[in-house]
């Protein structure tokens, strides 16, 4: 794990910068490859493959061209510059270069895996995302036990080299030779980009929000404190990656299909699922990390970072109005609801500036945690408002059970709580153990009580 390397081979300002330059490149990354997510999605599913080729050539190669051009212009230009106070330092043109020209990779990147996701070839989306995610990393974990110093720079260059390699891959895997050969039609783009436009200018104003939350932290209190911010989101965003992602790129293509084909009772069948073990699995996920925390904080950085306890809890606590809120949100989308969703995103960067400098002038750091549970908060009341009064989501009749093993979890936290107290908080081996209980137990209950049934290598959820 490339994490707690990158973490001690910087200071915390260092980290901080760090920080500001990946978030630009996820930053240009998804509101770049927005008009293509927003739209296969939608249109894709079930339909026949000549038709995907078709849809993806005409629609992602205008677009991605139009990204090549911008970047261009903005090299040429130099304009590095104006960019580089952003970040946090002044001196940054030649590793924003960099960052420019990873953002058109990551851009083809996500357009390739949202291409098989909408397909529902789930297996090469998730290998070219793991392919992309960990090539990087396990090079600079290799250089770093050959005793290489590791910085900001090396870690630009390593980046470049495997992302374009990465699409390098993908294009491979949907098949040069099928895309070349596929119809490209303007009447697609012009579908998309009709489709699209508000959703683009929402992820816009939602990316930017995000954005500009951690200029703020730099602008407001210090590069270190956005070095800190960062750290403290990184163990949330661990716990919702193995959580809401996995099950999300399972089952979400299928619940926008159940809504296009006015499906009710799947979608309702699928929305219940998706929200029940969303919250059961990311729930499972995150009470051994709070439990261990410290150990985990010192296992993963430095003694400093003790510090963003606080944050971390009121972090965890914000991802679970963004799993409340997925089916709805989702409903929204393959219904085409663009008005709404303009204004889901209006309210998310409402809530990420004005928040975010409220609290962060009233209580400091911690503030930009408060604001990021407000945010949070106020994308599920939007997103949920509109359909309060329809049954969108269909809870299992056992629910019963569920309940029972939810008890039991609570349970069981409450236990490791006091027995943590008898062994060391840095102690990998209790961290190892606690984990593995905290997993196989809820997963063991749910097989007991009849909720999982596993036959062969097939696992089926009795509903």
């Amino acid at each position: 794990m490339v994490f707690p390397i990158i973490v001690k081979s910087f200071e915390i300002s260092e980290y901080g910068i760090y920080g500001m330059l990946n978030m630009l490149v996820v930053y240009g990354s998804i509101v770049g490859s927005a008009e293509l997510y927003a739209f296969l999605r939608k249109e894709l599913p079930g339909k026949e493959r000549n038709y995907q080729l078709s849809m993806y050539k005409s629609v992602h190669l205008p677009f991605l061209l139009f990204i090549i051009v911008l970047v261009a212009v903005l090299l040429s230009l130099n304009l590095e510059y104006v960019i580089a106070p952003l970040i946090g330092a002044s001196n940054l043109d030649a590793e924003l270069t960099l960052v420019f020209l990873i953002i058109v990779a990551e851009i083809g990147i996500k357009d390739i895996i949202r291409y098989f996701v909408s397909v529902k070839k789930i297996q090469l989306s998730n290998f070219l995302s793991f392919f992309n995610q960990q090539a990087w990393g396990l090079i600079i974990i290799s250089l770093y036990f050959l005793e290489f110093d590791i910085t900001i720079m090396l870690w630009l260059k390593i980046r470049i080299f495997t992302t374009f390699l990465s699409w390098f891959v993908g294009l491979n895997l949907i098949g040069l030779k099928e895309l070349y050969q596929a119809e490209w039609d303007i009447a697609n783009l012009g579908k998309a980009f009709a489709f699209s436009s508000v959703i683009l200018l929402g992820v816009f104003m939602t990316q930017t929000g995000n954005f500009l939350s951690r200029y703020l932290i730099t602008e407001m209190v210090s590069v270190k404190a956005v070095g800190l911010f960062f750290f403290s989101m990184k163990l949330p965003q661990i716990a919702n990656g193995f959580s809401t992602n996995l099950i999300n790129k399972v089952s979400r293509v299928h619940l926008i299909e159940a809504i296009n084909n006015d499906d009710l009772e799947k979608m309702r069948t699928l929305g219940g699922k998706l929200l029940i073990f969303n919250v059961i699995l990311y729930t499972i996920l995150i009470l051994p990390i709070m439990v261990n925390i410290d150990g985990l904080i010192l296992l993963f950085g430095k003694e400093e970072y003790l510090v963003t306890k606080p944050l971390i809890y009121l972090l965890f606590c914000s991802f679970y109005f963004q799993i409340f809120s997925l089916t709805y949100y989702t409903y929204l989308f393959a219904k085409g609801r663009k008005d709404l969703m303009f204004y889901i995103s209006l309210g998310k960067l409402l809530a990420n500036t004005l928040l975010l400098a409220a609290f962060i002038y009233l209580f400091g750091l911690i503030g930009a945690a408060y604001a990021f549970v407000a945010s949070h908060f106020l994308n599920f009341v939007i997103s949920f408002f509109p359909y309060r009064k329809s049954n969108l989501i269909k809870l299992p009749s056992n629910i019963n059970k569920f309940i029972w093993v939810g008890v039991s979890v609570v349970l069981l936290f409450l236990l490791q709580l006091y027995s943590k107290s008898y062994f060391s908080f840095d102690n990998l081996y209790y961290i190892f153990i606690s984990s593995f209980i905290s997993v196989i137990v809820p997963m063991g209950l749910f097989m007991v009580v009849g909720i999982l049934q596993v036959k062969g290598r097939k696992v089926s959820i009795n509903w």
